[in-house]
């Protein structure tokens, strides 16, 4: 929840676009729920498979 408070607050005051606050929420759920399930895997290899990181 803390997350999504954050992602509103970078788009009110412009540090972020809606579509941009909608992928990290979205990269916030899938992280969420892969650390839950695979609490010892590696973030970066659980996640390739849902998100293209442009980084």
């Amino acid at each position: 929840m803390q997350a999504a408070l954050k992602e509103k607050s970078d788009v009110k005051n412009g540090r972020n676009t809606i579509d941009s606050s909608l992928s990290d929420n979205y990269a916030n759920e899938i992280g969420r729920l892969l650390g839950t399930k695979y609490r010892k895997g590696d973030c970066d290899a659980l996640i390739q498979q849902y998100i293209n990181k442009n980084w």
